[in-house]
């Protein structure tokens, strides 16, 4: 019997985005909702009063257990998609799409640049990203990626997922970054034609 998923965040393209592509692509059925629905009150609350276990967002509740951590989250998810190779069954392909799913979590700075910071602080934080943090990620991202359909090969992975989040959000600030890498765009347009993300991407709220 499938596990009763409540996937609890705020409603922006986020640490919880790459859950819910994977949740979209193996057809599983979840509600998402905030703490408010989940809870019964809003986050300050349910963070200052110990309802979340390292007081933070996204939680994965699984018939009621509470699981934390994006990544954590991730890799549950991804358990439960029964498409080939999604986790990879080869284990050095396995520890690669690990890595590259890190490698995403490295990068995730962007995310309050688009949905946090205003004014003086996102001039400052999109200057350090895109100047610093993305260009030591990139150039290796684009070479291992190559001319391969997925970054591990034919069959996407849900590390493709972690960093297409990633790519998704520096497209959207600064789209001349992704458009420069011809194989990145190509990988990304795979991405989105997936079934079941195809439909996810196209009813989720505009950022």
């Amino acid at each position: 019997m499938s596990p009763k998923l409540d996937l609890i965040y705020f409603d922006v393209r986020a640490r919880a985005e790459c859950a819910r592509m994977t949740l979209a692509y193996g057809g599983i059925q979840y509600n998402f909702t905030d703490t408010q629905g989940y809870f019964g009150c809003d986050f300050m609350t349910a963070k200052t009063s110990g309802k979340l276990p390292w007081g933070q967002l996204p939680l994965l509740a699984v018939d009621g257990q509470l699981i934390s951590q994006s990544g954590s989250i991730n890799r549950y998810v991804a358990s439960l998609v029964t498409k080939p190779d999604f986790i990879p069954k080869n284990p050095v392909k396995a520890a690669l799409a690990d890595a590259l799913h890190e490698t995403a979590q490295d990068l995730f700075r962007i995310m309050p640049i688009v949905n946090l910071w205003t004014e003086a602080k996102w001039k400052e934080e999109k200057e350090e990203y895109f100047t610093k943090t993305l260009p030591t990620k990139l150039p290796a991202l684009v070479k291992m990626l190559g001319t391969q359909k997925y970054f591990c090969g034919d069959a996407p992975t849900y590390a493709d997922f972690a960093l297409y989040t990633i790519m998704d959000l520096v497209r959207l600030v600064e789209p001349g970054v992704v458009s420069q890498h011809a194989y990145i765009t190509a990988w990304m347009a795979r991405v989105e034609q997936l079934p079941g993300v195809k439909e996810y991407l196209e009813s989720r709220p505009l950022c």
